[in-house]
């Protein structure tokens, strides 16, 4: 059996591959440029998500997402939260149509059960978004126990909210 300290090491080792794999965007051969304190965050952040969900690790792996700020463990566990609450933030970002090479979320804070603010940057090929403030509390309604986004903020296919 394989002591905690190796688990964790091996776990490290595959979260390199699948950051350094994630830096390649559909259709195109050429890797993101990213800067190294970004790889570092981006580590150490999904190394932490794996230690709170494994699940939403092997989500978030799927993009190249990197946390600029200072307490970025703090974006990690909101990002964990609305994942489970069932917020569908995969979908409102549509990877596979913007073909997103990076992520940041600039500020990352909850406000209370009525939804949440966040400022996300998103680099995609044929440009980078700011969805200022985006999802804003008001863009989303509880149904029961799940947030669900209003429809006429969803992104359209050529990633802008509207």
């Amino acid at each position: 059996m394989l002591g905690n300290k190796n688990k964790l090491s091996l776990a490290f080792l595959f979260i390199l591959i699948a950051g350094a794999s994630s830096l390649l965007v559909a259709g195109n051969d050429k890797p993101v440029e990213v800067d190294k304190d970004s790889k570092e965050q981006y580590v150490k952040g999904v190394g932490l998500i794996e230690a709170i969900d494994s699940e939403l690790a092997l989500a978030v792996k799927q993009y190249w997402i990197s946390y600029i700020e200072e307490d970025f463990i703090t974006c990690y566990q909101m990002l964990c939260e609305l994942y489970r609450k069932n917020i569908p933030i995969k979908e409102y970002l549509q990877a596979e149509t913007l073909k997103i090479q990076k992520v940041e979320i600039k500020k990352a804070t909850k406000e209370n059960d009525n939804g949440f603010n966040i400022k996300v940057h998103v680099h995609a090929q044929h440009g980078m978004f700011v969805f200022n403030q985006m999802p804003l509390k008001q863009n989303w309604i509880k149904e029961g126990e799940k947030w669900v986004l209003f429809k006429e903020h969803k992104i359209d296919k050529k990633g802008l909210p509207f």
